[in-house]
């Protein structure tokens, strides 16, 4: 029967590169609490690294029940057994479900300091909770290795073995998926920051697939303290620093099914320089956009207004790396 599980665990996990968001993923023959993530990947070895850290992480999405593949489901119960050392009798014998399913996905992979080529650690799949009741008897020799392993799980256990055992755990990584990194090719725009209405107040940008509007509103305090029309250099100057002047970006690269844009909001202030960054992977390849903001204005020369230093600009700087699934990896414990 050990025979014949593995037979059937090489078997789906061979097959486990259904299309969709399943494809690719090899599921781990040994569930992990944690996977360097963003760590190179060598093949027949491992990992080599420590990956990013969890600021570099995203959780991209969580899947229901609904979403989960059957043959990927097969897969993760066989694992599990397989882990447990439990024969392939006990796979219709068993429950095994699932708790919110997440991939994390790493974030800004020009932080790994990989290069074109080499082999990354890009997503893996991890559950909040696994619920495994087995609905047979189990022997002496068996309790044994089933404690040592909800041990070295540190899993919570409710054991009753002439009628079975029944666990429930916490966050463990079920599943990763291996990128082959490609070229990279850089693209970079910039527009200059100007006005768009005749009161001063709102700038817009428009720049590759980004609209960006400036609303320095409050800086109009900074020219007339206490609404008397005069001209306190000495405030200007330090409003001028301390004024917060809101950003809003709406990102086209991302929008919902009624068309809506993703929206980030932020706040830069006068004579300071902010970036932003956001990536998304498109098919094959993983593009990753920079947004780079500076904000100066000029003392006013008059009491009515203020004028944008020429400096004042957005620079988009476009990073397209190819990426391509690195079926079937492979390596010791994994």
């Amino acid at each position: 029967m050990t025979k014949l599980l593995t037979v059937l665990f090489l078997a789906f996990t061979m097959t486990v590169n259904a299309q969709g968001i399943f494809e690719g993923f090899q599921i781990l023959k040994i569930p992990r609490e944690t996977i360097p993530l963003g760590a190179e990947w060598v093949n027949g070895v491992g990992v080599n690294g420590s990956g990013v850290p969890e600021s570099n992480i995203t959780i991209n999405r969580s899947l229901n029940s609904i979403e989960i593949d059957k043959t990927f489901k097969e897969g993760l119960d066989l694992s599990i057994l397989s882990y447990f050392g439990l024969d392939g009798s006990y796979f219709a014998n068993s429950t095994i479900n699932y708790s919110n399913l997440t991939i994390y996905t790493v974030s800004d992979f020009s932080k790994t300091n990989l290069n074109s080529g080499q082999l990354i650690i890009y997503e893996c799949i991890k559950a909040d909770s696994i619920y495994f009741k087995v609905n047979k008897t189990i022997d002496a020799s068996l309790k044994l290795k089933l404690d040592e392993k909800i041990k070295d799980l540190k899993l919570q256990s409710n054991t009753n073995f002439k009628n079975g055992v029944t666990f429930s755990g916490g966050k463990l990584f079920l599943a990763f998926r291996v990128f082959e990194l490609g070229k990279t090719k850089v693209v970079s725009k910039s527009s200059k920051i100007k006005d768009t209405r005749d009161d001063g107040v709102l700038r817009e940008v428009k720049l590759m697939n980004y609209q960006i509007t400036f609303n320095d509103n409050n800086l109009q305090k900074c020219v007339f303290p206490n609404k008397i029309l005069q001209y306190d250099e000495t405030r200007w100057s330090s409003c001028e620093k301390s004024t917060p002047i809101d950003v809003v970006i709406y990102n086209f690269n991302k929008t919902n099914i009624s068309g809506k844009p993703h929206i980030e909001k932020t706040t830069i202030y006068n004579s300071t320089y902010k970036s932003l960054y956001f990536t998304q992977r498109q098919n094959n390849k993983l593009v990753t956009d920079y947004i780079e903001m500076t904000f100066m204005i000029k003392d006013p020369k008059l009491l009515f207004f203020f004028f944008i230093n020429s400096k004042s600009k957005v620079v988009v700087k476009r990073m397209e790396t190819t990426m391509k699934i690195f079926k079937n990896p492979k390596a010791p414990g994994w």
